[in-house]
């Protein structure tokens, strides 16, 4: 990507795994990823405080520690960390952004789950540490706002216009508007914020799984076909886990012109948000596969 846009921003979710290197002999030897850390400009973890599966529900003190242990790996590298939690509550909403920024995390707390996200949050009516400057690189982020399907606010104009009428410092969105990329003109217009200085666009890219609505998939695909389509996503029957370390699949995500990454350098991004991360885990035979990959639900009410 930055031999085609040299500032081009790389950001990844869920890294937690991926920032330490465990010793062959003895998993509680780790060291610091170093190559991997220099090669990634942010990191975003979810649920550091609130969202541990379910909305609503308080992320246990000995998960918690091991996330933060993670994050201050990320931290000590120098990377920005950006965290993302689910809660509805605005006392709770209020503490988070409060035990974020002590900590030096930049967060966005959301009333849904990830694929639902797909409306601006009503509280707080204005984003936390709102500001009027500038944002050129990540350093600058005080803010930012996901969505994860921009269909949802009507025709792309209408998308676009929302969005900029806000100051978000970054807006992550998923590049697709219903079955049609988000055209350039429409990303422009989000690189604006509502007062006019200039904010972050990053697209969300999952490097770990395939999806049947994507513009890639091709009529006969399914699960073996081609080698690199492996096992259905739990849950989501429309998503396939994939042999990320083939050439087939990274053809598809990076290889030419016509991929998945030049296509959304084309639109004008400004970087990208890499997910499916934890994909590993369905190919390693030791875990619960249902379990790991549930995703986060809506806490039932009293």
């Amino acid at each position: 990507a930055r031999q085609q846009k040299r500032n081009f921003i790389v950001a990844v979710r869920d890294p937690e795994e991926l920032i330490i290197k465990r010793n062959v002999q003895d998993e509680n030897i780790i060291s610091p990823a170093r190559t991997f850390m220099r090669s990634v400009d942010a990191v975003m973890y979810d649920n550091v405080f609130m969202g541990y599966k379910a909305v609503d529900q308080a992320t246990p003190p000995e998960v918690q520690q091991q996330i933060l242990g993670s994050i201050d790996r990320a931290k000590r590298s120098g990377l920005p960390v950006l965290t993302m939690e689910f809660a509805t509550k605005p006392s709770d909403i209020d503490r988070i952004y409060r035990s974020a920024e002590q900590r030096g995390l930049v967060a966005t707390v959301v009333p849904r789950p990830t694929n639902d996200l797909t409306a601006i949050p009503d509280y707080p009516r204005r984003p936390f540490n709102e500001n009027p400057n500038n944002i050129l690189a990540m350093d600058d982020v005080k803010n930012f706002l996901y969505l994860s399907d921009p269909a949802a606010f009507g025709r792309e104009d209408q998308f676009a216009l929302k969005i900029h009428d806000t100051n978000f410092d970054l807006v992550i969105v998923d590049p697709f508007s219903g079955r049609d990329p988000l055209s350039k003109q429409a990303v422009e217009t989000l690189k604006y914020k509502k007062l006019g200085a200039r904010r972050l666009v990053f697209a969300r890219m999952d490097i770990g799984t395939a999806a049947s609505y994507r513009y890639y998939w091709q009529p006969g695909w399914g699960e073996g076909s081609p080698g690199f389509i492996n096992a259905p996503y739990p849950n989501d029957p429309d998503r396939y886990f994939v042999e990320y370390w083939t050439p087939g699949w990274q053809q598809v995500i990076f290889g030419d012109n016509n991929s998945f990454l030049y296509g959304l350098i084309r639109q004008g991004y400004d970087g990208v948000v890499l997910e499916g991360m934890r994909s590993y885990l369905a190919f390693e035979g030791n875990v619960e596969i249902e379990q790991e990959f549930a995703p986060l639900a809506l806490k039932p009410e009293n």
